[in-house]
């Protein structure tokens, strides 16, 4: 009998075991030496290390299927380290040091998203130069923009767009520097304040480069030379109007300058959408196109809270990594429960504080929130449900009061991760979520 024959590592079964409190030695051939520390804690029940592709349950490794269950009824995509992922509806999106991208619906309504050279887009001054360099997704889609050689404004612009009063937008692209590292985007002079409608970026420096008052700017580097550039706010009148790009020698609100016919900037998957904050890409050709909601729960959560004594009461960690703060809404981490009024939830809210909210018979009973984030990326949240003993702590911020309350809770039957019962998403990356029962 060899070695492997004998190991307790490799049961008759095939399958990995080990005590609960003590992680396997090896994953993805990475010995967990002291001077790693673990991927998940003594005691955990369930780890879900999304960044890293590793995931278990009642101390087994499982496969991401048995971890993560994902209901979207068409495809989904994300950039990231400058490639650009397609899955397929039902596919969690789940990308190596990203972790799991969980959005609602997004609907992009500029048309001709990567094929700036359609008559959809009218150009002024300058040269769209059709599939002139890969792009994120491997193929010739960035279409390059080039000044000609007049002293005037360099734009190119979609057809109008019905914009409602009140409502906020984000245009936004991914740009890639060539001979200029320049661009700006702005909105129409009819739905919106003719001094409060665009902005510019520099991608040598990767900065915002300016941005009129009143618009909501950024850029956020994808990797590979790639670069998200958005600009968003809340329309003043309802009317159809244009929105597009506009080359610039770097001024605000000039735009004009002296181009050479020669030099120009890469650009594609243009998005329009009724939301404040960056999305995920989402192609268009003639007509919009949305990317539905995925909704990701944990298979038979009810079987492993029962399995565990979650019931009685769990203890947790969650990392996300935030690349905006002060949405408009809140953000959703996870949410267990029974319905949308027997709930346990924690989510990031409209103040940057993160929430821990216990809701039983269509009541909160339950609410505390630590002090406010102030800085985007990567954010721990320690969190601990616990009749009498309800605690809430995020990096970087004043812990939560403590709660004493002796409430029950729910039954534990679904456990939505990145989303709530009512529909509320993270629109973002979670890269890990781990639970353990606490008596």
């Amino acid at each position: 009998m060899s070695y492997i024959d004998r190991s307790i590592a490799f049961p008759v079964s095939g399958a990995a075991a080990w005590p609960v409190g003590a992680p396997p030695p090896w994953r993805g051939g990475i010995s967990l030496s002291a001077a790693v520390p673990p991927w998940w804690q003594p005691g955990d029940v369930l780890a879900l290390d999304f960044a890293n592709g590793r995931y278990m349950r009642l101390g087994a490794a499982v496969p991401l299927a048995e971890a993560l269950a994902t209901a979207r009824a068409g495809e989904a995509r994300c950039i990231h380290d400058g490639v650009e992922h397609v899955f397929a509806a039902g596919e969690p999106v789940v990308v190596p040091g990203l972790g799991a991208d969980i959005w609602g619906a997004v609907t992009n309504m500029a048309l001709h998203s990567r094929a700036l050279d359609d008559p959809y887009w009218t150009a002024a001054n300058l040269a769209v130069a059709a599939n002139a360099a890969p792009g994120p997704d491997g193929a010739l889609t960035m279409e390059k923009l080039v000044a000609d050689g007049s002293a005037a404004p360099h734009t190119l612009d979609a057809a109008p767009q019905a914009f409602a009063a009140g409502t906020a937008y984000v245009f936004q692209a991914v740009v890639a520097a060539a001979e200029r590292s320049r661009i700006g985007l702005r909105f129409g002079t009819a739905a919106f304040p003719a001094a409060g409608r665009h902005a510019w970026f520099d991608l040598a420096s990767g900065t915002v480069g300016g941005a009129e008052p009143g618009v909501a700017a950024g850029i956020r580097a994808l990797g590979g030379g790639f670069f998200l550039v958005w600009i968003s706010r809340a329309a003043t009148a309802s009317v159809a109007d244009a929105f597009g790009f506009y080359l610039t020698g770097g001024s605000i609100p000039a735009e004009a300058f002296a181009g050479d016919g020669v030099s120009g900037i890469h650009v594609t998957a243009a998005l329009l959408a009724a939301t404040a904050m960056p999305l995920p890409p989402v192609p268009t050709g003639a007509a919009s196109a949305t990317r539905p909601a995925g909704d990701c729960t944990i298979p038979d959560f009810a079987v492993l809270a029962s399995a565990a004594g979650l019931d009685a009461g769990f203890a947790g960690r969650c990392v996300v990594d935030l690349t905006r703060l002060s949405d408009s809404t809140g953000r959703v981490i996870w949410s267990f429960g029974a319905d949308s009024s027997n709930r346990v939830s924690c989510f990031i809210a409209n103040n940057d504080r993160v929430f821990l909210r216990l809701r039983v018979g269509g009541s909160n009973l339950l609410d505390i929130s630590t002090g406010a984030l102030a800085t985007t990326g990567e954010t721990q949240i320690d969190f601990q449900v616990k009749n009498g003993a309800y605690t809430l702590s995020a990096t970087g911020v004043a812990d939560a009061v403590p709660n004493t309350g002796t409430f029950s809770l729910p039954t534990l039957s679904t456990a939505y991760v990145g989303l709530d019962f009512s529909g509320a998403y993270l629109n973002g990356a979670m890269k890990y979520l781990s639970l353990r029962s606490v008596e």
